[in-house]
C-alpha cells in the first residue's frame, strides 16, 4: 500500500480497506460422542454416578502449548460473563495448575477468586509421557454460582482458548496472580455431557480424550500433525514482537512527538520560527504512526488465529477512526502551509487555522485514549504490569498540567502586555 496519494483520498481509502484486512473466521470445532475437538485441543465433560453433583472437564492439547482455557455460563460467542478456568503444566510437568478468571468484555480476564472452586485431578493431568501434549482435568460443582449447570443437562455451550506462550508465575507462586499472555487460538461449541457409572478414577489407565475427531467432514481442521504447534509458536513469537514494536512506536508518537509539536505552537506561536520545528515534528509523528500501523498489519500474517475483525475490540475500531482523523489533520495542515498569507489580519478569525487547532487537540486526546486501550488490549492489566499504568498515568497527568498551566500563564502574560501597551 502506498501513502503518496492525495490526503483527502487517503482517509477514505483507509476507512474502506482496513475493515476488509481485519475480517477473518474463528476456529471451528467438531463434536464427537466423547469430546469437542479442533486441530489444537479436545475437550470432554463427564458426570459420574458416584458423584452426580460434580462435573469433570478434561482438556487435552495436540502438541506443546503454554496454557488451556475453558469458559462456561456466559456468552456462547465471547468471553463476556463466562466463568473461565485457565490451566497450565505445573513445574514438574506431572500435574496442572488452575486459575479462575472472568471477563466482562473480550479482553484481558480478571481474577475472580483467590480460592478457585476447581479441583485438579492430578492423576489425569500433566504432560503426556510420550509427547509434549498437555492434559488438564478438573472437577467442579454443577451448582457453581458463577456458572451453574442443571443436573439434567445433556450439553452445554462452551468457549475455549489455547495459549502458546508459557505462563509467567507470580513471585509468590500464587496461580491467581500468574501472568497469562494472550491466546493464539479461540473457539466455541456445544459440548456433550457424558454420563458414566462409577467414579472418576475407576479403571483409569492414563488415557487422554480422543484427539482424532469424528473422522468425517472438515478433516483439514482436525488431526493436525505433530510439531505443527511448535511452528506456530515461532509465528506467535514473531507476531508478539511486531505488536510490541507497534505499541512502542504508537506510544512515542502520541505521548511524546505530537504533544511536543502541539505545545510548541500553543505556547510560542508568537515566534514565527517555531513552525520550523512544529512541521518536522508532526510529520515525524505521522510517519511513525504509519510505520506502527504497518507493523500491526504485518503481525496479522503471523497470527495463528487469523486476523481479527476491525470491530472486534475498541482498540482496533477506534484505531481506524483515529488514523482517518490524523490523515485529515495533516491535510488541513498542508492546506494552511500552502495558502499562508503573512500579510493577513491577525485579529481576523482564520477558519482553517482554527479547524487545525481544534481538530489537533481532538486527535491528541484520541491518541492518549488509544494508547490506554492498547495497553489494556496487550494484557498489561490488572496483574504484573502496574508500573506501566503508573508511568502512563503520571505522564498524561503531566501533559494536562503543562497544557493548563501553560495556557493560564500565556493568557496572563498577554493581559499584562495589553495593559502595558495602554
Amino acid at each position: 500500500m502506498t501513502y503518496s496519494r492525495r490526503c483527502a483520498l487517503g482517509a477514505v481509502y483507509l476507512l474502506y480497506v482496513l475493515p476488509s484486512i481485519f475480517s477473518v473466521a474463528t476456529v471451528q470445532a467438531q463434536t464427537t460422542n466423547q469430546s469437542l475437538c479442533t486441530a489444537q485441543v479436545c475437550i470432554s465433560a463427564t458426570i459420574f454416578s458416584k458423584d452426580p453433583n460434580t462435573i469433570e472437564f478434561s482438556l487435552t492439547s495436540k502438541d506443546q502449548v503454554g496454557w488451556l482455557g475453558l469458559g462456561t455460563g456466559g456468552s456462547a460467542s465471547g468471553m463476556a460473563g463466562n466463568d473461565l478456568a485457565i490451566c497450565w503444566p505445573d513445574s514438574t510437568g506431572k500435574s496442572a495448575v488452575i486459575s479462575q478468571r472472568a471477563a466482562v468484555i473480550n479482553g484481558p480476564p480478571l481474577v475472580r477468586s483467590t480460592t478457585p472452586p476447581y479441583q485438579i485431578q492430578a492423576q489425569k493431568s500433566g504432560l503426556q509421557a510420550t509427547s509434549t501434549a498437555f492434559t488438564c482435568t478438573f472437577s467442579r460443582a454443577l451448582g457453581l454460582t458463577t456458572a451453574p449447570i442443571a443436573t439434567t443437562a445433556t450439553s452445554i455451550n462452551v468457549i475455549f482458548a489455547v495459549g502458546l506462550q508459557t505462563v509467567r508465575p507470580a513471585a509468590n507462586g500464587d496461580p491467581q496472580k500468574a501472568e497469562i499472555q494472550q491466546h493464539a487460538y479461540t473457539g466455541k461449541g456445544v459440548l456433550t455431557i457424558v454420563r458414566k457409572n462409577g467414579a472418576s478414577l475407576d479403571g483409569f489407565n492414563a488415557t487422554a480424550p480422543s484427539t482424532t475427531g469424528n473422522g468425517g467432514g472438515n478433516s483439514g481442521v482436525v488431526g493436525a500433525g505433530s510439531g505443527e504447534l511448535k511452528d506456530e509458536l515461532a509465528l506467535a513469537i514473531k507476531m508478539d514482537r511486531l505488536v510490541r514494536v507497534h505499541g512502542i512506536m504508537m506510544t512515542v508518537a502520541f505521548l511524546f512527538i505530537f504533544p511536543i509539536g502541539a505545545f510548541l505552537v500553543r505556547f510560542f506561536s508568537h515566534l514565527h520560527h517555531v513552525f520550523r520545528w512544529h512541521r518536522p515534528l508532526q510529520v515525524t509523528g505521522f510517519l511513525t504512526v504509519f510505520a506502527a500501523l504497518g507493523c500491526v498489519l504485518a503481525s496479522v500474517y503471523y497470527d495463528p488465529d487469523g486476523a481479527p475483525k476491525v470491530n472486534e475490540t475498541s482498540h482496533s475500531l477506534f484505531g481506524v477512526i483515529l488514523i482517518a482523523a490524523l490523515v485529515l489533520q495533516v491535510c488541513i495542515g498542508i492546506f494552511i502551509f500552502h495558502t499562508f498569507n503573512p500579510n493577513r489580519d491577525p485579529n481576523k478569525i482564520h477558519v482553517p487555522t482554527w479547524m487545525h487547532r481544534i481538530w489537533g487537540y481532538a486527535v491528541l486526546i484520541g491518541g492518549l485514549v488509544q494508547v490506554n486501550l492498547g495497553i489494556a488490549r496487550y494484557g498489561m492489566w490488572p496483574t504484573g504490569k502496574e508500573g506501566v499504568w503508573l508511568a502512563y498515568d503520571v505522564w498524561v497527568a503531566l501533559l494536562v498540567l503543562v497544557f493548563l498551566g501553560g495556557s493560564i500563564l500565556k493568557k496572563w502574560m498577554e493581559v499584562r502586555r495589553t495593559r502595558k501597551g495602554q
